[in-house]
């Protein structure tokens, strides 16, 4: 006890003259630097407290917050930070990525997305998505091959929960237009419970895949959510568009227009007036049958299809082959074709099929004036009038008559010797000799050396009583046959 108590009053001594003999100045300066000391300290227990996980986290968030703001640079360090601490991991590499992306060095962004999202095995679900979306985006037409490689990221993407219903969309609409019904049927029906509008698409795949009644029942289910969302949005034309579009699948055509009529006098009336003659187009082809294909209530169907859309090319078609039937219903065709000439919206299709219908009536000069309006849009046009004419001419039954105008029209359109060739053999198998003479001619001095030219100038001279050029010409029909057939031999 008594060394105890003389080691505690020679330590309380040296305190006291320790105290007493220190520079309180000299503390004070030193104080930032023991501060200092003490947090740098304190932090190296609290950051051993925090795991790599939190801190790749964190690093996560900050990454895509900086994103958000459109600081490239911060987003860059962030996910480098991210890189060195999961080595290289994918999060990380998509985060880069993305950066170099918004940045607009579209390049780096796909070979980085690349490297964690490869075309033939599975990798990290969001590039995969960001590929597939890259592919989607470009202008020019995929090749077979990209295709491919489209759904490959698509389905890969679809294991994301984030994007598996959109990848889910987009799969539906890459198989339908690729014809793979069943396959579409499959993704949208997968889909359907997240996306309940995708049963729009569902009726319309049933129906190309034969099952009716599923059709229905899936247009019907569309038809109640578009119509509630139609409600409470009502100023929104894509719904309302939408919801015709499912009247229109349960063949309730007339509600289908109604629905769309208010929207011609919106502000924007040219989707409602798209929208108006897919209906009527489809109102068409769903009640055409062959008792009632002529019929004025389906022609007028055509003539709603052509005021909505002038140029609608299916309706034109149908339209042109209305023109060449004869009678009342072929008039009326014609007249809503002159119509569409008047009020200038008509392409060159109308011109080709009046041209055709004056030709049929022997009618010349409207047919030619028709005729020349479509080879100006069409300047292949005369070869085409030129063959139908030799495929008419040459037929069974041949309608020489009506085979000669097409012959007449396409050398006046286009004063080739090939066409001259075909007026003049149609003009001598109707025993006009005189009228052929000349066109044979013509086809005799700019065509190559051919036997039928001969023949058709043997029979032509044969008619009009000159033995001795019959006999040339044949004798020369013959020559050029006889050489074709040793040429031909072995």
């Amino acid at each position: 006890m008594f060394f105890l108590a003389a080691a505690l009053d020679a330590a309380r001594e040296f305190v006291g003259e320790w105290f007493m003999t220190r520079s309180w100045l000299s503390l004070l300066a030193g104080v930032p630097a023991i501060i200092s000391g003490l947090v740098f300290l304190a932090i190296v227990p609290w950051h051993a407290r925090t795991s790599s996980l939190e801190w790749a986290r964190r690093y996560e968030q900050a990454g895509n917050a900086a994103l958000r703001r459109s600081d490239w640079d911060a987003a860059t360090v962030y996910f480098r930070r991210l890189a060195y601490l999961g080595g290289e991991s994918p999060v990380s590499i998509f985060g880069l990525a993305l950066t170099a992306e918004r940045q607009g060095d579209l390049s780096n962004a796909r070979n980085r997305m690349q490297r964690i999202a490869p075309e033939t095995h599975l990798g990290y679900p969001p590039a995969h998505f960001w590929l597939a979306k890259d592919l989607m985006d470009r202008q020019d037409q995929l090749t077979i091959e990209q295709l491919d490689v489209l759904e490959h990221h698509l389905v890969q993407a679809a294991r994301h929960p984030t994007h598996r219903a959109e990848s889910q969309v987009h799969l539906t609409s890459f198989y339908a237009m690729r014809g793979e019904i069943d396959k579409a049927i499959r993704e949208a029906e997968r889909v359907a419970f997240d996306r309940p509008v995708i049963h729009l698409t569902l009726a319309e795949l049933y129906a190309q895949a034969g099952r009716h009644e599923r059709s229905q029942l899936s247009a019907i289910r569309a038809t109640e959510v578009l119509d509630a969302r139609r409600l409470a949005q009502p100023d929104d034309p894509v719904l309302r568009i939408l919801w015709s579009s499912s009247l229109r699948l349960q063949g309730r055509f007339e509600d289908a227009v109604n629905a769309l009529r208010p929207g011609l006098s919106w502000p924007d009336p040219t989707p409602f007036q798209q929208a108006l003659a897919d209906t009527y187009l489809h109102w068409f082809r769903n009640t055409t049958t062959p008792e009632n294909l002529r019929s004025p209530q389906q022609l007028a169907l055509l003539e709603r299809v052509l005021q909505y859309d002038a140029d609608n090319q299916q309706a034109m078609v149908i339209l042109c082959n209305y023109v060449m039937e004869p009678g009342e219903f072929g008039a009326r065709a014609a007249e809503m074709l002159n119509e569409m000439l008047e009020r200038g919206t008509a392409p060159a299709v109308v011109h080709l099929a009046l041209g055709i219908r004056h030709l049929q009536q022997a009618e010349s000069e409207l047919a030619l004036a028709h005729l020349r309006q479509a080879g100006q849009h069409n300047p292949h046009l005369p070869a085409l009038l030129n063959n139908i004419a030799w495929d008419m001419a040459h037929q069974d039954q041949p309608n020489l008559e009506l085979a000669s105008r097409f012959g007449e029209a396409a050398v006046q359109m286009q004063n080739h010797p090939e066409f001259h060739d075909t007026l003049g053999t149609i003009l001598a198998k109707m025993g006009k000799a005189e009228d052929a003479l000349p066109h044979l001619e013509i086809a005799y001095r700019e065509l190559p050396p051919r036997a039928t030219i001969h023949q058709h100038l043997a029979d032509v001279y044969d008619l009009l009583g000159k033995a001795d050029l019959a006999a040339e010409h044949h004798r020369q029909a013959a020559e050029l046959r006889s050489s074709l057939i040793e040429a031909e031999s072995p």
